[in-house]
């Protein structure tokens, strides 16, 4: 399984779909801050920035991992490639898991370069400041890697089903799409939040910061946001999350595994 991953890799490192969503990926979160401020980053410090901008992560952690999970997991079941390592002599094991190891570790680093640069950037440039507290965020931060997670093997799941890179790419997209309009279509018909029944709406409810109130800090008024999380949701978070993740992983192997490869 090791050359299997190691030959995976050298294959990604060139693959000009994967260096593209990943410069789309970091791009993103900077340009929707100037979008917003107009150049004007001054006063953005880097907790400011955290509980303002952090719920479009999940959009864009979605495009991410949307293209580069089929697309590694995917890419060479459309032209029957895959089977050579077959003939070769490597197990469906090991086929299987080499992709699923080196998928999850490309977007796991990926998204948490994108998390993590721009508020580095912003707080190098103006500091974190007052807005938040910064050990809240690192929990909340840790605990996204969950829901990360699950999102990835369910992305593995679906392109192992399809056995088509680009259709699960499409159809990846297509849930993620039901799964953010349906949630927010829930919120208002319900007026309760879904938190840790679906990937989407978990990374969103970890991503954002609803609850503030206006605090006297340092001679002016400063908006203050709560970032506690309850003992709860991160337990329900992590659980669920691996539950299901695991689950999917299970699925995927046993289609993969049973599947004629001819």
């Amino acid at each position: 399984m090791w050359n299997i991953m190691k030959a995976m890799n050298y294959q990604v490192r060139r693959d000009n779909v994967v260096i593209y969503a990943l410069v789309v990926g970091i791009f993103l979160p900077f340009l929707n801050v100037i979008i917003e401020t107009g150049f004007d980053l001054d006063a953005l410090c880097g907790g400011l920035f955290v509980a303002r901008f952090g719920t479009t992560y999940t959009i864009v952690l979605a495009i991410v991992f949307v293209i580069l999970v089929p697309r590694i997991c995917g890419w060479d079941a459309t032209d029957k490639t895959l089977n050579y390592e077959i003939m070769a002599g490597h197990s469906r094991k090991e086929v299987y898991f080499g992709r699923v190891i080196v998928s999850s570790i490309w977007s796991m680093v990926s998204g948490i370069v994108i998390m993590v640069l721009p508020v580095l950037v912003l707080t190098m440039m103006n500091g974190w400041g007052e807005n938040v507290n910064v050990l809240d965020v690192v929990i909340r931060y840790l605990l996204v890697l969950f829901p990360m997670f699950r999102l990835i093997c369910e992305l593995v799941l679906l392109t192992f089903l399809l056995r088509n890179c680009y259709a699960a790419m499409l159809i990846g997209w297509m849930f993620f799409g039901v799964s953010l309009i349906g949630s927010m279509v829930y919120v208002e018909l319900t007026e309760k939040k879904l938190t840790v029944q679906l990937a989407v709406p978990n990374l969103t409810a970890l991503f954002g910061l609803d609850n503030y109130k206006l605090e006297y800090i340092g001679g002016e008024d400063i908006t203050v946001y709560s970032a506690g999380l309850s003992s709860s949701m991160i337990g329900n978070t992590m659980l669920v999350s691996l539950l299901v993740g695991g689950a999917c992983l299970a699925i995927g192997y046993v289609v993969f595994r049973k599947r004629d490869m001819s």
